[in-house]
């Protein structure tokens, strides 16, 4: 399939996606500027139904076909959250009733902007996860600390009434900033007047703090607390 955006050297390639979010429990999938979807991983297709080889290549809300509880069309050709997601904004936990292949289901979804070598524009990462039907703030609330602390690893979990920047340095939350928006290290130390080793450092300690292997997971991690 032909990429819908010119090299540009910069950010995760589709290998990185894939070494994160191959083994995940949740499903995910991206889509590029043009909505088409250009990963599905197995977790997508476990939970839908619908085959990696049935989607790539395909619009996304030609996949999905999600609607709200009204049945409104929520899915759908430059949708809120694809815009969100070329300012580089996520968007976090929403509930959409899916209708992938022949099948109907309500799933909980937050998607994050990652920037990738090959696009113009960042990939919206869709990560979603089946639920029994439309939930209530207050129960999404609990869940979405359940996914964070998942995600995390077990690394220190915000708690409600407490901030989610308590564990991280506002320095670290501005190298990881840039880190979401694809910035090498070389650029951060340009960027922020620092030394590459001193983002290294940054880096190595935000990790740490998040429980994250790589930088693309810290990314996830970030994104699930609203810290992006």
């Amino acid at each position: 399939m032909a990429s819908s955006g010119r090299a540009n050297g910069r950010g995760f390639s589709l290998a990185d996606l894939s070494t994160l979010f191959d083994s995940m429990v949740d499903g995910v999938y991206a889509v590029d500027s043009g909505q088409h979807v250009v990963y599905w991983n197995a977790a997508a297709e476990g939970i839908t139904g619908v085959t990696r080889d049935e989607v790539l290549g395909r619009r996304c809300y030609d996949v999905m076909a999600g609607t709200d509880l009204a049945g409104r069309c929520y899915c759908r050709s430059d949708c809120d959250t694809i815009v969100c997601a070329r300012r580089g904004e996520a968007v976090s936990s929403y509930d959409v009733l899916a209708r992938p292949g022949d099948g109907r289901l309500w799933i909980n979804v937050s998607i994050l902007p990652v920037c990738a070598a090959g696009f113009d524009e960042p990939l919206a990462v869709h990560i979603f996860r089946h639920i029994s039907g439309p939930r209530m703030s207050p129960v999404l609330a609990e869940d979405a600390l359940a996914a964070v602390s998942h995600y995390a690893g077990g690394a220190p979990v915000a708690r409600p009434g407490e901030s989610a920047t308590d564990h991280l340095t506002p320095r670290e939350i501005e190298v990881l900033r840039l880190i979401a928006a694809g910035a090498s290290v070389r650029a951060i130390a340009l960027e922020l007047v620092i030394s590459p080793a001193t983002v290294r450092a940054h880096i190595e300690h935000l990790m740490n703090k998040l429980g994250a292997h790589t930088r693309l997971q810290a990314v996830v991690v970030a994104a699930r607390r609203g810290l992006l």
